[in-house]
Formats: structure tokens, C-alpha cells, sequence
């Protein structure tokens, strides 16, 4: 069923304008005295300063964000969609929400996207657009990386996924850093498990550019992961 507008927010959201309650949610949760814009060719309202909301009710954003020129956080607020995010901020943090989805997610961070503690089974249907430093999506429901570039990311953190091993396993031969601290942990002193958990052509792959000595391999391992 589509959701139906008030006609004051049809009115308002046709002419690129908002309705003074959405006014005041952004003024409320901005920083105090900070400024914020229209734009005029997409409409979304782009944020001169940090933005947060923690424990307060929020099923769903009633604006559209564009640039945030800080950290936008909503945490702990029973948030249900990502859309209306940033598509661009410092920071993006979800956390501890009740997202099932991230489809046609676009946004891009110089930092951290946080989205732990949600609901999340996958990243299918994220936008090549999107860019983050780090993702942090512990505590959710991952059962697969389907749809996360190595390209578009560098660091992750998926702690606590029903999340199939052999997937993660795989995902270590990506050109980016992979934070996975029990995968490390339990393979320390076992590299020759851990190679022999690899597809032949992940091996094949990392042996062009490694070296196929399995300590080479090591050495590399824990150089391109983060241990916390």
C-alpha cells in the first residue's frame, strides 16, 4: 500500500520547501545555531554541522538528506529505513535499529558506516555509488556479503554474523583491510587450515601476489588485518 501525503507536505515537498515540523526536527537535532540549505536542484537538505538523535522513537526520516558536513547518527531508535540518509557525511551511523535492509543505499563517508545491531541479512541492491572508509555491521543477521565492493570499502567489521565461514575466508584475498578478529584468532597457529579453507583460485590468486609459501601468506595476513 503507498503511503498518502498530507496535503501540506505534498504542497511543501513539490515545491522543494519543508513544513515547519520538519523545520524543527532538524533544527532540534543539529547542532545548536548551525545552518542548513535547501538544495535547489535535488531538493534534499544539505547540513552544515553534525546531526544525532539516540532513544527517541523514529520509525522513518520525515526529510531527505543530502550533504552532512559532519557525523549523522541515529541510534537506538527503532528506524525501520535507510532512506532519507545523508549521500554524503564524515560519518553515518545506524546502529541499534531495527533496518532489515540496505537496498538502494547511496551514500558515501570519509569515515564510518555503522549499521550493527540491525536486522540486515545481506548488502544486495547497495549502489556502485556508495564509499566508506570502514563498515561496521556486527550483531546483525548477515548470512552473506552479497553486495559489498573490496573496491568500495576498506575496513569491516562483521562480529557476530551467522555469517557462512567459507564466505569470509574468501573475502580476505580482497585488495582491502578485512577486520575479522575470531577469524585470526582461531587460525593463529594454523595457517595451513586456513590456506586449505581457500578455493583454489583464491589460493592462486593470493599466491601471484604473495608468494606460495603458506608463511609468506601469514606475514600478509595479519599485515592486512587489523587485531583488536
Amino acid at each position: 500500500m503507498q503511503k498518502v501525503l498530507s496535503w501540506e507536505r505534498f504542497i511543501n515537498e513539490s515545491s522543494n520547501q519543508l513544513t515547519p515540523s520538519q523545520v524543527k526536527f532538524i533544527e532540534e537535532h543539529q547542532e545548536e545555531g548551525s545552518e542548513w540549505e535547501i538544495d535547489e536542484k535535488t531538493g534534499l537538505v544539505n547540513l552544515f554541522s553534525s546531526f544525532g538523535i539516540t532513544d527517541k522513537p523514529l520509525k522513518e526520516l520525515p526529510v531527505k538528506f543530502g550533504k552532512c558536513y559532519g557525523d549523522f547518527r541515529i541510534n537506538s531508535c527503532g528506524l525501520e529505513s535507510i532512506s532519507g540518509i545523508p549521500t554524503a557525511a564524515h560519518v553515518i551511523n545506524l546502529n541499534r535499529n531495527d533496518i532489515k535492509s540496505v537496498r538502494d543505499l547511496k551514500a558515501r563517508a570519509s569515515g564510518t558506516f555503522g549499521i550493527s545491531y540491525n536486522q540486515i541479512t545481506s548488502f544486495a541492491g547497495i549502489d556502485p555509488y556508495c564509499y566508506f572508509t570502514t563498515i561496521y555491521a556486527y550483531q546483525c543477521r548477515l548470512i552473506t556479503l552479497q553486495g559489498l565492493s573490496p573496491s568500495s570499502f576498506k575496513v569491516y567489521n562483521f562480529d557476530d554474523n551467522p555469517i557462512p565461514q567459507s564466505t569470509l575466508l574468501e573475502s580476505l584475498h580482497s585488495d582491502g583491510e578485512i577486520y575479522y578478529k575470531k577469524i585470526v584468532e582461531k587460525y593463529k597457529d594454523t595457517v595451513a587450515d586456513l590456506w586449505n579453507d581457500l578455493d583454489p583460485e583464491i589460493q592462486e590468486s593470493i599466491a601471484k601476489s604473495h608468494g606460495e609459501n603458506k608463511e609468506n601468506f601469514y606475514r600478509w595476513m595479519k599485515a592486512s588485518t587489523r587485531i583488536y
